[in-house]
């Protein structure tokens, strides 16, 4: 994000047009944040938004190869009980 604005900044336009536009991007943000922590009712977490994020492309992953998530505990219950 600081490249696009420093180019913007120094080659395209003034300061004086950036400034604003800097200041009203950072309050967007802001606010994003805060709607989603008052929509959620927990802070912003990025090691859980991560982990969030990696379970729902594992999910998609085993649905288009229809894996069997019930047969796979059964398994893996099964292994537990033999050890």
């Amino acid at each position: 994000l600081t490249r696009p604005s420093a180019y913007l900044t120094a080659v395209v336009f003034s300061w004086d047009v950036m400034e604003p536009l800097t200041y009203f991007f950072g309050g967007f943000v802001n606010v994003a944040f805060l709607m989603y922590a008052g929509l959620r009712k927990e802070e912003f977490d990025f090691g859980r938004q991560y982990e969030d994020w990696k379970l729902s492309g594992y999910d998609s992953i085993c649905k288009s190869q229809k894996f069997d998530f019930s047969r796979y505990h059964a398994l893996k219950e099964y292994v537990n009980r033999l050890e």
